[in-house]
């Protein structure tokens, strides 16, 4: 009896310790399931930590530490192999059915549309219909439109970072500018010296051969030529802000911020290498008129797809300040005589420079926002008045079928057919015309064209017509 009452004792805290580690393995089940749920109701951004995520999971399955898949007393997690578990399989599906679903969630948001949360909410629960409303095509859309987005950023960000970068700069002095001036007058006048004996020599010099051409010792060369070089940088850079405060002035011209800049750069550093402090001006006075020459130079060469020449362009500049001057004198928008008058020049020219300074637009630009579906262009509302390119094809093709229909009559026949029904001007003769032509009376013209009308009737002769007048 004792070694019964110990064997059921043994046999109850055995079953009770089961149970424990049961318990114990269905929270760690748990635990898992509820990290996946997690994981699938996070934002789009998150989605590379997610798939990372996920694809652990797809490596996790349930086993014991003896091997024993049957006994889940003590469960650890190990890497799958291909002998899974059922609660493995079950975790692999979820997890993709969970990147599956960030996938979708992050093209709604690309779209501005909804999250699966909204969809849950409002009943429309249907994904393989969702599935076939988001093809390649929308994902094309899309991925287009994040990428003009982050274009868009970029340059804007850019810009910034350009501006807050110049902004470091201290502004120069007057007598530091007049100390730079003259600093780079002498790398200039190395620069000229180095030219010559380019010229002379046909090849660069050595920075030896340099400094003996501008007859300097080869160590006072050297620091000459780095004073200069860094006084010329620092003269440009220090005068950057200025660039950017004239390109404002001329934004919405043809050319982006960025380009304005560029192009006034250039205009700086001619302005810093042509500059004379001996003149007594400051060097920004100076500095503004080479800006905004480079500046208009660049609008008139690279704004329009069809160049116009500098003049032209000037004076379209010219006709826009007179015009809004007189609106705000008259009150009202001036007319071409009164504008051509205030400009002293003929009304016929200012038509002409108006007609010039009509902005091109090209047919491939597209018409609508960017959600459309159809993407539409320009040319699609442009009616065509003329021969389409499939007409243009079967006329020549009617063309060379008849000439070699016609090369089966004698010479005269041809010529009398071609002219009595227009064949190479368009314009039909009358048979008074051609016996004219001809030197002979209109009835043997008449005679001719019958004969020669009876002859093509032969079905060996006008069977390569018989397609364009039956369409078979």
């Amino acid at each position: 009896m004792a070694f019964v009452g110990s064997t059921l004792l043994f046999r109850q805290r055995t079953s009770t310790n089961e149970n424990a580690r049961r318990r114990s393995s269905r929270a760690q089940v748990a635990s898992i399931l509820s990290t996946t749920s997690q994981v699938k109701q996070r934002v789009p951004s998150q989605v590379s930590q997610t798939e990372v995520r996920a694809s652990n999971l797809r490596s996790v399955r349930i086993t014991s530490p003896e091997g024993s898949g049957d006994n889940p007393a003590t469960s650890v997690l190990s890497p799958t192999k291909p002998s899974d578990s059922v609660s493995g399989r079950e975790m692999d599906k979820g997890a993709q059915e969970m990147l599956e679903s960030i996938r979708k969630n992050r093209l709604l948001r690309e779209r501005g549309g909804y999250s699966d949360d909204d969809e849950q909410e409002s009943g429309d629960g249907d994904d393989d219909e969702d599935d076939e409303d988001y093809d390649d095509e929308e994902l094309l859309r899309a991925s287009r439109r994040r990428r003009r987005r982050k274009k868009r950023n970029q340059a804007r960000d850019s810009v910034k970072s350009y501006l807050q970068e110049i902004g470091k700069t201290k502004l120069l002095k007057a007598e530091m500018e007049i100390e730079l001036a003259r600093s780079i007058q002498m790398l200039l006048g190395l620069e000229r010296t180095r030219s010559e004996f380019i010229e002379k020599v046909g090849r660069s010099p050595t920075d030896a051969e340099w400094a003996q051409e501008c007859d300097l010792d080869y160590s006072q060369f050297k620091k000459n030529l780095y004073c200069g070089r860094l006084a010329k940088e620092k003269m440009v850079s220090a005068n950057l802000r200025l660039v950017v405060s004239i390109a404002k002035k001329y934004l919405n011209r043809g050319l982006s911020f960025q380009d304005l800049i560029q192009e006034g750069s250039i205009g700086l550093i001619k302005g810093t290498e042509k500059f004379d402090a001996d003149k007594g001006f400051k060097f920004s006075t100076y500095a503004t008129w080479w800006i905004r020459q480079s500046i208009t130079r660049a609008i008139a060469d690279f704004s329009r797809p069809i160049r116009l020449p500098v003049h032209v362009n000037d004076t379209i500049t010219s006709v826009r300040k007179v015009s809004k001057a007189l609106e705000v004198e008259l009150g009202r928008p001036p007319s071409e005589k009164e504008t051509a008058d205030r400009m002293e020049i003929p009304v016929d020219k200012l038509r002409f420079v108006l007609r010039c300074a009509r902005s091109t637009l090209s047919l491939e630009t597209p018409v609508g926002g960017p959600d459309d579906k159809e993407s539409t262009t320009l040319a699609s509302f442009i009616e065509w008045n003329g021969e389409s390119p499939e007409e243009k094809a079967e006329k020549s093709l009617l063309r060379e079928d008849l000439d070699s229909v016609l090369g089966t009559l004698n010479a005269r026949e041809r010529d009398v057919i071609r002219m009595r029904y227009g064949l190479d001007d368009g314009k039909a003769k009358t048979l008074e015309e051609i016996g004219t032509h001809f030197a002979v009376t209109r009835e043997r013209i008449r005679q001719i064209e019958s004969k020669a009308l009876k002859k093509l009737r032969n079905p060996s002769r006008n069977s390569p017509l018989k397609e364009y007048v039956y369409g078979c």
